[in-house]
């Protein structure tokens, strides 16, 4: 059975023997050992302590001064707890090799001793018969080659003792020897040969007369060669190791977190890193408050535009009053510059600059909402009316298109449009969209009243029939191909029977501009027509008759759209603004 007993508590010729024994330098050999030496287990600390170094060091320096990163969480924490942990239990079991060595005047380990299987690893002993374990040979394979042999005895009592041997005849031979030195106690005791039975059996003097080894119960022999006791701490390398680890890790994991802050916060050049760093970052957040926004306004700068000054007042209200005064003395200059540039192009009327210094005004207090185009419906009673004389007037005669169903809202509409972008196109090569912007306001009922809190142009306008000086209707006719002239514009003829006759028109545009808080509104009055020829497009066969009221209008609101252009900008060289009526030219379509 089983034997636990102090090292020193032995014989010292037992002892002497037993630590022959450990070295090889005695009877009997141990045909098993599995020996603690200091040098294997210092190679596996060095490479440990190493592999530990270069992992910290990889921990240490990712991402170390990305401020999108917030540094190492619980996981990272654990990690470098990990990481310690492998190196400093390797490097506490090494120790402890060490101190077993000095402390332990055999050499420690586990060894198989005649018939006797020794777990030496400290000083107190343990011992089981051979004999009373059920043994395990298993010899190794990996791919088909043959790796090692690994003996495992498992005792009654648990705690196995294992065993590795390599090359395999090596392993056959400690086989053959293990049953000679069975067959041979075995006979010395029953023939009673005391002198061989203590060389091959190591305790031979120890046991009763079942063979059974009776543990010693006498006091340790104060008779050099004793075995020191190994300190508590030292005697348990795991223990030790997460001591340490647990010490370590946090430790580390505290000054990289840090150091990570500092390199972050110095690595942030931008509004966007700034933010990152200010969702997580400590030690500097009141700089970095500060730089956020100085650097968040000079990237509004670099814009160039009226927007990005204006979203870095409205995404960073808590900005220091300092900055928001600049960034408005940014926009207000934006504005300047921009009255500045119109009054190299405006029309020769102070009341025109007059209205556009405060729409800009306005414009510049209120974010640039822009200004309102909107229409009211047009008047056309007149056409209906001439309508219904002409065609008394004519008969059957002549061919008159009548007017007043090509002229309803569900027209006017796209024409209106035309206007609004027209108008935006001219003010857009001076303004720009974040200044001073056209939007279409949509139509405006007749009883209805322009939006107080915009700047607005509300136009009014009436169509009706076209009549020359001397009271008579302007009728236009079509001739080859599709061009429209009126017929003795140049010299006097009837007028054609057997074709479509159409008859002229003409629109007043009452105009009026407003800017909220000044109550003089500025006022225009224009009046347009189409021009003595135009030419319609007539794809495959004649022109419809509401497409040659169309393009008739269309060319009429051209004067309109030049002659409002006209109230605010000065001609360009070399041309002039249309005062009395468009150019005589055809418009093709």
């Amino acid at each position: 059975m089983q034997a636990n007993f102090h090292f020193n508590q032995l014989p010292k010729s037992i002892r002497e023997r037993f630590i022959a024994a450990t070295k090889n330098q005695g009877s009997p050999v141990p045909l098993l050992a599995e020996r603690q030496t200091p040098g294997g287990m210092t190679a596996w600390a060095v490479v440990a302590v190493l592999a530990a170094a270069f992992g910290m060091h990889f921990l240490w320096h990712r991402e170390l001064d990305q401020p999108y990163d917030a540094g190492y969480g619980i996981p990272g924490l654990l990690i470098m707890c990990g990481v310690a942990l492998v190196a400093t239990w390797t490097v506490a079991a090494a120790a402890l090799r060490f101190v077993k060595k000095s402390r332990l005047p055999f050499t420690p380990g586990v060894y198989l001793l005649g018939g006797d299987l020794i777990d030496a690893r400290t000083a107190k002993l343990r011992v089981v018969p051979l004999m009373s374990c059920r043994p395990q040979i298993v010899h190794h394979h990996y791919n088909g080659a043959y790796v090692r042999t690994e003996f495992k005895f498992s005792p009654p009592t648990g705690g196995d003792f294992s065993f590795s041997v390599r090359p395999r005849h090596a392993a056959e031979a400690v086989i053959d020897e293990i049953e000679k030195t069975l067959r041979l106690i075995a006979v010395v005791k029953q023939i009673g040969d005391t002198e061989v039975l203590n060389k091959v059996d190591l305790f031979a003097g120890m046991r009763d007369d079942a063979g059974g080894l009776v543990p010693p119960t006498r006091s340790p022999d104060p008779v050099q060669p004793l075995a020191g006791d190994i300190p508590g701490a030292l005697a348990r390398p795991a223990l030790v190791g997460l001591v340490l680890a647990a010490a370590i890790g946090p430790g580390v994991w505290y000054l990289r977190q840090n150091a990570h802050d500092d390199a972050a916060f110095h690595n942030t050049h931008s509004s966007h890193a700034l933010r990152a760093y200010l969702d997580w970052g400590k030690r500097h957040r009141g700089d970095a408050q500060q730089r956020f926004f100085e650097i968040s306004l000079d990237e509004a700068r670099r814009l160039g535009s009226v927007t990005g000054l204006r979203e870095f007042l409205q995404q960073h209200a808590d900005a220091p009053e300092a900055l928001k005064a600049k960034a408005r003395a940014e926009i207000h200059t934006f504005f300047v510059d921009a009255l500045a540039k119109f009054k190299t192009v405006a029309a020769d009327d102070p009341e025109a600059v007059a209205f556009v210094e405060r729409l800009l005004a306005y414009e510049e207090e209120h974010d640039s909402p822009g200004l309102l185009v909107q229409f009211r419906p047009p008047a056309t009673a007149g056409l209906g009316e001439m309508d219904t004389m002409v065609k008394e007037i004519a008969g059957s005669e002549y061919d008159f298109v009548a007017l007043a169903p090509h002229f309803g809202d569900d027209t006017a509409g796209t024409r209106e449009q035309e206007i609004v972008s027209g108008l935006g196109t001219g003010f857009g090569a001076v303004f720009a969209q974040d200044i001073l912007s056209m939007k279409n306001g949509g139509r405006l009922a007749a009883d209805a009243q322009p939006a107080a809190d915009r700047a607005s142009i509300e136009v009014s306008y009436e169509v009706r029939p076209y009549v020359d000086d001397t009271g008579e209707p302007v009728i236009y006719v079509m001739s080859e191909p599709y061009d429209l002239p009126i017929p003795g514009a140049d010299e006097d003829e009837e007028l054609p029977k057997g074709k479509k006759l159409y008859l002229g028109i003409e629109v007043s545009f009452d105009v009026q501009m407003r800017v909220p808080g000044h109550a003089d509104a500025r006022k225009l009055t224009l009046l347009v027509r189409p021009p003595e020829r135009f030419t319609v497009g007539g794809g495959y066969g004649d022109p419809s008759d509401s497409n040659v009221y169309s393009v008739m209008t269309s060319r009429a609101f051209d004067e309109l759209q030049a002659k409002l252009s006209g109230a605010f900008f000065a001609a360009p060289a070399g041309g002039d603004v249309p005062a009395g009526g468009a150019p005589d030219e055809a418009y093709p379509e």
